[in-house]
């Protein structure tokens, strides 16, 4: 692909798992040499400094858009749209997605390339009335060159329920690592946790009901209570469950062991003293959080079977179902299950950003002969 111009769209700035993922290949675009001028559009105001990594890239260029919120700037993104080619377009949210595949058809999206990533598996969540509506959002795709998906089981879901007729645009790729972790994954790999003393127990993640993270309370007192007296459980992430787990918390008199350290930018410190890695949600695309979890050091991970591709991730265990106890059952066998520091690095390796955006365009130019 020659040089030319990218553009990558997101909703905000408030850098969820598909945000992250948005503005690391941004990232990768600005690095790559293959893009004279990379955009970023945030669409939505407030620059609250969460990418102020990508400004120091000269060849990269941030816009807010001046609402409070995406729906609001639809009218005002298909005007900046109508004067402006682009060579790639990335987006990796459903209804932006849609949105997107929609305004190409429309000829207000005038790109060579238009690549959508898909974030989680929508048609297994329950979305209670609104469930028609991702139907309708998904009625919308197909305008698309590629849609990736993280593992086979998202291609499945998606190709299912789509009646396949997205199925010869879906490509599955790994997500990328955040180059923070790229960069500093040699330093930090060695200073995990040697499994000596009480069992410390990592939960990092949105406090949201989709990822379940009182299962993780519960899990840790049945663990103290059965044979690990010294358990401790550190929560990272912030989210409106909060007061709700501090109550459950009470309610289970482990004010003592469960630490609340809420939202942090770079999480990789405080994972790195812990022994095992723990992920309680019921549905993912591919849990980001593993690999943050592995490039720390946090060599034991306990899972529920949340997402496809699990079976591959060195040091993994899976717990037979989502209930605490299996769980509990779960975070005892990942201390005797720690991954392979070798196998850890080539699995972090491969999910390298500039090598899953030069997947990408190679994927991209191999659809377009």
């Amino acid at each position: 692909m020659y040089k030319s111009q990218a553009l990558f769209l997101l909703p905000h700035d408030t850098l969820g798992g598909a945000e992250r993922v948005t503005a690391t290949l941004a990232e990768a675009a600005a690095l790559s040499g293959e893009f004279e001028l990379v955009t970023v559009v945030v669409l939505s105001r407030g620059d609250h400094g969460k990418l102020d990594h990508l400004k120091r890239y000269p060849n990269l260029t941030i816009n807010y858009f001046p609402f409070s919120g995406p729906s609001r700037a639809l009218f005002v993104l298909a005007s900046f749209l109508k004067v402006r080619s682009y060579d790639f377009v990335f987006s990796s949210l459903a209804d932006i997605n849609a949105l997107l595949s929609l305004m190409r058809r429309m000829g207000i999206l005038r790109t060579k390339y238009l690549v959508a990533r898909e974030s989680t598996m929508m048609f297994e969540r329950d979305f209670g009335w609104k469930s028609y509506l991702v139907r309708t959002i998904y009625r919308l795709y197909g305008a698309q060159d590629l849609i990736i998906t993280q593992t086979e089981k998202m291609a499945s879901s998606l190709n299912a329920n789509t009646g396949g007729k997205l199925e010869m645009l879906v490509q599955v790729l790994p997500n990328p690592i955040p180059y923070r972790l790229v960069e500093s994954f040699d330093e930090v790999r060695g200073l995990g946790r040697t499994g000596v003393g009480p069992l410390q127990i990592v939960w990092c993640g949105r406090l949201s009901h989709v990822k379940s993270p009182h299962r993780a309370i519960k899990a840790l007192a049945y663990l103290r209570d059965n044979g690990e007296a010294d358990a401790s459980l550190l929560f990272i992430g912030d989210g409106p469950l909060r007061h709700m787990l501090e109550a459950l918390v009470k309610e289970c008199q482990l004010e003592d062991c469960v630490r609340f350290a809420g939202h942090l930018e770079d999480p990789t410190s405080a994972m790195t003293p812990n022994d095992v890695g723990l992920i309680t949600s019921d549905i993912e695309g591919f849990p980001n959080v593993i690999l943050e979890m592995l490039a720390s050091g946090v060599r034991s991970i306990a899972s529920t079977n949340c997402a496809g591709g699990l079976e591959g991730v060195p040091g993994l265990t899976l717990s037979a179902n989502s209930s605490p106890v299996a769980l509990a059952e779960a975070i005892k066998e990942a201390q005797t299950n720690a991954g392979d520091p070798s196998l850890i690095k080539e699995f972090i390796r491969d999910r390298h950003p500039g090598l899953l955006l030069r997947r990408i365009l190679g994927v991209n130019s191999h659809a377009s002969r």
